[in-house]
């Protein structure tokens, strides 16, 4: 850093608004001394600004001494212009450091060299008193952006309530919704003016919304909402209030975008767009991206997504958001395309997509100069996100995701599953191309897009009865191979496979097991009365009996019953048996395995010690929608229960655990039954295809001879489009869930 003559006066020095002021600290006496940047086991001094500025730009922190870190950071700024009093220089995120205060240090830097230019006795004296109020000043035009997870910031005067708040607060920290909605609803029964009493409907709101309840959730945050928009300006309890307006504002939001409420959405979300920080930003982006393209402002709901593609920086967000850009620019009118075009940045996705459209346009009527502008812009575009390439090169699949309807969730966990299976994470080459498309209006019209004017080589999707069969038609008729995500598709089609397990077959695993361990085990067979219970019950029973056991009673009970102690009681006391059997879900298998062990009938492993209490037996259910929270909740009534959900991701298995690993490592997190499922129908397609098959029937019976080891097993098909092989079993030991390693006796080929 070089030493800059002291200004005459400080007029002369007002007079330079750029560079000179900032590097006139260099006169002040802690920053007299040379500069030094520690990093790791170096030092280097006197490096230029230039390079400090390329560190920061790249997220490098200097590691600096506390009384040179200004001189550092003044030093910055140096041969980039002038810059201006008071103006943030932007540098981007940088971890362990918040937005607020880099905004904050860097506007100091621009405040404090015009205080400090001042005669040498009077600048020693009034060093402390400048920073203070340079630092005062700055932090009033800092924009903060606020964390809607984030706790409440108010708080109670009274010990024994902040106590009992807390309570609840560690039962939400620690995922176990129910209880902390109880404990919530008790704490505002009890103390209904309370500060705190508005953060735990807050909290009650929150968790409606994780379970689902999109009315609940906006039955309380609403009328919070409308009460804290009415704050005033004024003291630290009404900007605590203020915050947690706008977190009820967001989660609001949120809810009333399931409820299709769509208008509302726009006018509650779009103010946050600006402020919310990084971390909820998808989930605001998608949410008001698809209330924008609802009301009629396709051209808004792309610039949003534009945002988020640039933005974040988890992959399968960012397919989302080009996805969703691919639909709404395929929509848009004339008028509305040459907008976009206009508005959209230099060399973003958006213009790339937009420039595609409009250069097909162009051809058609021959304007050959506009071509050429429109090929090189569609081309610097798609050349700079990587999609040029890919979309020259490989065999096409069409996948088929509910992105709007009731099943949008759905959809969106499918495409994580289908974007690793891709290799859409991988930098080595693809080859093949997945095109997907929204079937959330029925699907008909985006299937036939793909099968006639795509010309895609595979079809996948379905998650329903209904449409599979209908899409199954419409593939036929195509002669193009169709993987359907349904356990039950209607209809039969020599061209549709199955990926998905029947529920026959699930039960029938389980029946096989059993007889294993006890080839002539009597079994209590228990169920709910609903269609599922009938079938999954009659299932096991026909497995049951070709298997060599029998089925010593059937009990059903309602519904929607949550206490099963009379039925646990009755069970217990009549008739003998060596296992039960549950066929019905995670959720209910929770209420149900603690009041059998009451009644004294404890599930324990083959080889488990019995229970000192009671009489131990085997238990094995069903357990659809398997997650870790049957464990937290009834674990230890559950020790050695086998189950078949279809899919749990066992990361420590032998077989599979190297996959899911390989999965998370590529998505993130580890993969649900919905992702599990869609990754090995795209790997299925992406097997055979790699095979060399290219004519319809080559791949089709490509497809029927496959045999691939996927997240959700061995995957094979028969000649009728049904999986065939041994599905995973899973056992409980401890607090983990286990899957149960298949042995040469268990291979047996199932009917999927």
């Amino acid at each position: 850093m070089r030493e800059l003559p002291r200004p005459a006066t400080v007029g002369a020095a007002a007079r330079s608004l750029g560079v000179h002021r900032v590097l006139a600290m260099r006169e002040l006496p802690w920053c007299q001394r040379r500069l030094r940047c520690q990093r790791g086991q170096q030092q280097q001094e006197g490096s230029s600004a230039e390079q400090r500025l390329l560190e920061l730009s790249r997220g490098r922190w200097p590691r600096l001494h506390s009384d040179e870190s200004m001189c550092v950071m003044s030093s910055g700024v140096r041969g980039h212009g002038r810059l201006p009093l008071g103006a943030p220089l932007q540098i981007p995120p940088v971890a362990g450091h918040s937005a607020a205060g880099r905004c904050l240090g860097l506007r100091a830097f621009a405040v404090l060299p015009g205080l400090f230019l001042l005669p040498r006795t009077r600048r020693r004296r009034s060093v402390g008193l400048a920073a203070a109020c340079a630092l005062a000043l700055t932090s009033l035009g800092c924009p903060r952006r606020f964390d809607p997870a984030a706790a409440p910031p108010i708080s109670s005067s009274n010990p024994k309530v902040a106590g009992s708040f807390e309570g609840c607060q560690q039962l939400f920290n620690g995922a176990k919704l129910g209880k902390a909605d109880a404990c919530f609803a008790r704490f505002v029964e009890l103390h209904p003016k309370e500060p705190l009493t508005r953060p735990a409907r807050l909290y009650r709101g929150r968790i409606a919304l994780s379970r689902g309840d999109a009315k609940a959730a906006s039955a309380q945050l609403e009328p919070l909402w409308s009460e804290l928009r009415r704050v005033s300006k004024g003291d630290a309890q009404d900007a605590a209030a203020r915050s947690m307006a706008r977190a009820a504002r967001y989660y609001l939001g949120l809810a009333v975008a399931r409820l299709g409420r769509h208008r509302q959405v726009t006018t509650l979300l779009s103010p946050l767009e600006a402020t919310i920080d990084e971390a909820s930003f998808p989930a605001l982006a998608t949410t008001l991206g698809a209330a924008l393209e609802a009301t009629g402002k396709p051209l808004a709901a792309a610039q949003l997504l534009q945002k988020l593609h640039d933005k974040t920086n988890r992959q399968v967000e960012r397919l989302h958001a080009r996805l969703s850009l691919e639909r709404i620019v395929s929509k848009l009118g004339v008028a509305s395309l040459e907008k976009a075009l206009t508005v959209a940045p230099a060399g973003s996705l958006l213009r790339g997509l937009c420039a595609r459209r409009a250069l097909e346009a162009a051809q058609a009527r021959g304007d050959l100069s506009r071509a050429t502008w429109l090929r090189r812009e569609h081309d610097d575009a798609l050349r700079k996100h990587g999609l040029l390439a890919s979309s020259q090169r490989g065999a096409r699949v069409g996948l088929l995701l509910p992105f709007t309807g009731p099943y949008r969730r759905v959809g969106q966990l499918a495409l994580a599953g289908a974007a690793v299976a891709a290799g859409a994470f991988s930098a080595a080459p693809r080859p093949l191309e997945v095109l997907i498309r929204d079937s959330g209006s029925g699907g008909v019209a985006a299937a036939r897009e793909l099968l006639q004017r795509q010309r895609v080589s595979v079809l996948i999707g379905a998650f329903d009865s209904r449409r599979a069969g209908q899409l199954a038609a419409q593939a036929a008729a195509a002669r193009v191979p169709f993987l359907t995500l349904a356990p039950a598709p209607s209809g039969r089609s020599p061209w549709m496979l199955r990926v998905v397990p029947s529920l026959r077959a699930r039960v029938s695993g389980l029946a096989r097991k059993l007889a294993a361990e006890r080839p002539r085990a009597r079994v209590l067979v228990l169920g709910p009365e609903t269609r599922f219970g009938r079938l999954a019950t009659g299932a096991f029973a026909s497995a049951l009996r070709r298997a060599g056991g029998r089925v010593s009673a059937v009990r059903r009970y309602a519904a929607r019953s949550t206490s099963f102690v009379k039925l646990a009681k009755a069970v217990a006391a009549g008739g003998s048996f060596d296992a039960i059997f549950v066929a019905d879900g995670a959720r209910r298998l929770a209420l149900l395995a603690p009041a059998l062990a009451q009644a004294g009938l404890w599930s324990r492993p083959v080889d488990g010690e019995a229970p000192k209490r009671g009489r131990g037996i085997r238990l094995f259910a069903t357990a659809d929608g398997l997650s870790s929270r049957l464990l937290r909740s009834a674990g230890r009534y559950l020790q050695g229960a086998v189950l078949a959900p279809g899919f749990y991701a066992d990361e420590a298995s032998t077989t599979l655990g190297p996959l899911l690993r390989r999965y998370r490592a590529a998505a993130g997190r580890a993969p649900g039954l919905v992702e599990a499922f869609t990754h090995d129908a795209v790997a299925a397609a992406r097997a055979a295809l790699s095979r060399g098959a290219l004519s319809p029937l080559a791949l089709r019976n490509a497809l029927q001879r496959l045999s691939i080891t996927g997240l959700t097993g061995g995957l094979r098909f028969d000649a009728q489009g049904r999986r065939v092989a041994a599905l995973p079993l899973y056992e409980v030991r401890g607090q983990a869930v286990r899957l149960i390693e298949p042995t040469r006796a268990s291979r047996e080929p199932n009917a999927g």
